[in-house]
């Protein structure tokens, strides 16, 4: 037998090597982050043929994982199924999850294939975009695979708890740092400090300690540790939806996103890394209420200056001890030496260190202070030098640390030294090219930094000096899926935004910026290159924080009608990760609203200007904000018909319907009958769709059944041609429209076909009504446990988006399921505590969820006339919390 590495769970990776060879790192990392052991049968030396080599490894291993591209892979002459097939057939049995890239073509054989999975009752189908994307899904698949499928009880449990560990992994050892690691993880162990911030001039390495702290105490926190960046923030405002964020919780508007990040985190035990937390300092009066409110999160932070604020624990960092002495052990033994040592290993591994070799090193770490950034950029110079060599320019370029602001402490000065000696090896030009570099935020492309900062360098190639860059450590590679990207440190960056001011005005490059992202935003516009085009995507999520720069640079000049080209553009991005709560205050700055007189502007700027007032319209709809959504897509619709523009007109259509819907208004018909008509005309399937699929609502509340089913197959046909996504919203109605006829059974199918595509599509934060519907089709069909579950998944979905709706019906599901098992006191309480909230929100439900309610309320009226007057007033915290108190008792029979 051919034996694998370990003998721990083995998760077996299968996929193309060369078109994948990116991604299969990434589930590798995955796979490790959670201790398993990944077999990817390429790693070992091919003493047998690969056939019997990857059989033999499928058989010693635990879970199988697919990753899925373009390419069928190869079929050796006496197989007549490729290799990858193979793998996957021979994997039968064993828990699979598969993921697969979004792609234009494919090869036939793997189409075949892929079909193949998806007729198969698997774990898990997953799309993905980006390698960040595919790492998460795998990480967390996997954690939700190891509780229940390899540790299940023999009793049905609650649904797996919510874990997310999300920390950077770092290949590097950290140096001279373990007695910190040790006390920073017994005083967060403890529960007792709960707010602990790492204080330390720049370059100390506090981020790079708080990550090694997090994978030690990984275990600690049953929820999970999530490393979150405030660097390229300035603003505190918004650090609750960064924080958000980077936790998947989204902003559906309808309240402010620090209250449904509150009520997420409120019965979480988690550990939340806030990194450069000195950017926006003044956050710490939300950070203090998030710690009174949610008892079991904890806080760690890095900063250069405390926060002040009531239960904050500050830890300062020094930087690494240096050596006072030239005893050889005392040298090897020293941190600050060993530092510089690994370092200078990574780029030069053979160059022998003689004697003065070790005694310039000395020197060279006591006149940087030990500062461990410090270290690695003089570390770094030993790729064109040795440590003898350097030590002759060092002195004279750190004797200038004197002459830098007299405001900063002596060590941060030497850090800015530091720098400007690693700076110097550049010539002018080059080195102005650097400074203006630092008009980015978040990282940038290299054909981004030519049409910005190439003019510093004319007859150079910014991608080879931006390598250089790297080779000197002032800047490093970014991961992305489709195009290089490049970032640094926020130290680095400082200090070179303070070099380019002094050179340059910033003026021009600032408007010639916002213009750039302007032009970027709008050239990938999912509704201009097609709704199934996953790279706008990608793009738009790789670049917001420069996008977000631009806009707001674009409002600092008063140029409104570049400004408008932002929100229109970004539409389908805002709604895929539910910054809707952002979106609204964009287009209130940009004055996007329906007093906004454009009749003088000129076609393209009132376009613009249109374009984004009907988005306005769809997101204050999703919102629930009505009555604004028509009044802005009336009059967004009317800038269109003046241009005779019937594409527009046929979406704004479409969108105003849907606002009509939501609260009854009469000419709700007419609009979609509009968007259908313009759709038709201007060959637009999108509003056509919408249009198609929510007109079938009104025909069944019209009590014309046939009707609203033949809708509903015109909405499916057009989905097949491009649109699948939206075969989600269409078998939601569908189902919605079978459960409102007492056909749960039916329903039920279609509820989970829609679960299916709602977690393909992206747009996962609209899928609520999907499990509400399947749970109450569970519930009427007897299934009190499958019920349960969908009914818990549809509250942590309503938590998880800010929709207290989604949370309430459910709420009022588990009373009467309480109920049924005997406990009536605590079920209608329950249920009433419920009922009031929901009967405080200005809600128009769709037929079916009606019919829910008004079947709800029928069942528990005897028992709730039976309950005396209650006296307690559930807030939604407590709420929630005896919903999950419901799902962990055992049912009774």
């Amino acid at each position: 037998m051919i034996r694998t590495p370990d003998q721990r769970v083995r998760v077996f990776v299968s996929s193309t090597l060369q078109e994948l060879a990116t991604e299969r790192q990434a589930v590798k990392q995955a796979i490790e982050k959670l201790r398993l052991i990944p077999v990817l049968f390429e790693l070992s030396a091919r003493h047998h043929p690969p056939q019997a080599l990857y059989r033999d490894y499928l058989s010693q291993s635990d879970v199988f994982v697919g990753i899925y591209y373009q390419k069928y892979g190869w079929v050796a002459p006496d197989m007549s199924i490729s290799g990858l097939e193979d793998e996957y057939r021979m994997a039968n049995g064993m828990p699979m999850l598969v993921y697969v890239k979004h792609a234009e073509d494919r090869e036939a054989g793997l189409n075949r294939l892929l079909k193949d999975i998806q007729q198969r009752n698997i774990l898990c189908y997953r799309p993905f975009s980006t390698l960040e994307e595919l790492r998460e899904l795998v990480e967390n698949d996997l954690a939700i695979l190891l509780s229940e499928h390899f540790q299940a009880e023999a009793e049905p449990g609650p649904p797996t708890r919510y874990h997310k560990l999300d920390v950077p992994t770092l290949s590097d050892i950290l140096v001279g740092r373990e007695k910190d690691i040790d006390q920073l993880s017994t005083m967060l162990s403890s529960g007792r400090l709960r707010l602990i911030t790492i204080c330390g001039t720049g370059g100390t390495g506090k981020t790079r300690l708080s990550i090694e702290v997090a994978h030690r105490l990984q275990d600690v926190f049953p929820n999970g540790i999530v490393f979150i960046s405030l660097e390229a923030i300035t603003d505190p405002e918004l650090v609750p939806a960064f924080i958000a964020e980077r936790l998947n919780i989204t902003d559906s508007a309808k309240q402010s996103i620090s209250e449904t990040l509150m009520s997420w985190l409120s019965d979480k035990k988690m550990l939340l890394i806030l990194d450069n937390l000195e950017q926006v300092i003044s956050s710490g009066t939300f950070l203090s209420g998030l710690l009174q409110r949610c008892s079991n999160i904890s806080l760690l932070a890095t900063s250069r200056t405390p926060l002040h604020i009531r239960y904050e624990q500050i830890y300062p960092l020094d930087p690494l001890p240096v050596p006072l002495g030239l005893d050889p052990e005392e040298l090897t033994a020293n941190a600050s030496v060993q530092l510089f040592i690994q370092r200078m290993r990574e780029v030069n591994p053979k160059l022998e260190l003689t004697p003065e070799d070790m005694v310039a090193i000395q020197t060279i770490c006591n006149r940087l202070d030990g500062l461990p950034l410090a270290i690695e950029l003089a570390a770094l110079r030993i790729r064109y030098s040795t440590p003898s060599l350097i030590i002759r320019t060092i002195k004279s370029s750190l004797d200038l640390a004197s002459k830098g602001p007299v405001d900063l402490p002596d060590r941060q000065k030497t850090l800015r030294a530091t720098i400007a000696w690693s700076v110097q090896l550049l010539h002018e030009d080059e080195q102005n090219f650097m400074y203006a570099l630092s008009i980015f935020h978040g990282g940038w492309t290299s054909d981004a930094a030519m049409e910005l900062a190439g003019n510093f360098i004319p007859n150079q190639d910014p991608f080879e000096l931006m390598e250089r860059l790297i080779d000197l450590g002032l800047i490093y590679r970014k991961a992305s899926t489709q195009r290089i990207r490049f970032d640094w440190l926020i130290t680095i960056r400082e200090y070179a935004r303070e070099e380019f001011l002094k050179r340059h005005a910033g003026r021009e490059m600032e408007k010639k910026y916002y213009r750039f992202y302007a032009e970027l935003t709008h050239q990938h516009d999912p509704l201009v290159r097609g709704i199934s085009d996953q790279s706008s995507y990608i793009v738009l999520k790789e670049e917001f924080e420069n996008i977000r720069a631009a806009f707001n640079l674009a409002i600092q000049y008063d140029d409104l009608k570049t400004a408008w080209k932002f929100p229109g553009a970004l539409s389908m991005y805002w709604l895929s990760v539910s910054k809707l709560s952002e979106a609204l205050d964009w287009m209130d700055r940009a004055q996007i609203r329906t007093d906004y007189d454009v009749a003088g502007q000129i076609l393209a700027d009132q376009v613009s200007f249109s374009r984004s007032l009907m988005i306005k319209g769809l997101i204050n709809y999703f919102a629930g904000h009505y009555l604004e959504a028509v009044e802005e897509l009336q009059r967004s619709i009317a800038i269109f018909k003046e241009h005779d523009d019937s594409h527009a007109q046929s979406i704004g259509y479409a969108y105003l319907g849907l606002a009509g819907l939501s609260q009854d208004h009469p000419d709700t018909e007419s609009w979609f009958l509009h968007a259908i008509e313009l759709g038709k005309a201007s060959n637009e399937s999108y509003s056509q769709i919408l249009a198609l699929t929510f007109l079938a609502e009104i025909r069944l509340s019209q009590n014309d059944t046939a009707a609203s089913m033949r809708l509903l197959d015109q909405a499916e046909a057009l989905c097949h041609q491009g649109y699948e996504t939206y075969l989600s919203v269409n078998n939601v109605v569908r189902a919605a429209t079978l459960l409102a006829l007492g056909q749960p059974e039916k329903a039920l199918t279609y509820y989970l076909e829609s679960l299916r595509w709602f977690d393909q599509s992206g747009f996962k934060a609209t899928n609520g009504w999907a499990l509400i519907g399947a749970a109450f089709c569970h519930l009427w069909l007897g299934n009190t446990t499958d019920s349960i579950q969908y009914l818990h998944a549809s509250i942590e979905n309503g938590r998880n988006s800010g929709d207290p709706v989604v949370i309430l019906i459910p709420a009022m599901g588990l009373g009467v399921i309480q109920v049924n098992r005997g406990e009536i006191e605590a079920g209608s309480l329950l249920f009433l505590m419920a009922r009031r909230h929901f009967s405080q929100l200005k809600y128009r439900a769709w037929r079916a969820i009606r019919q829910t309610i008004e079947k709800l309320d029928a069942m528990m009226e005897p028992y709730i006339k039976q309950l005396s007057e209650p006296t307690v007033d559930w807030s939604m915290d407590e709420l929630i919390r005896k919903t999950m108190e419901i799902q962990a008792q055992p049912e009774r029979m």
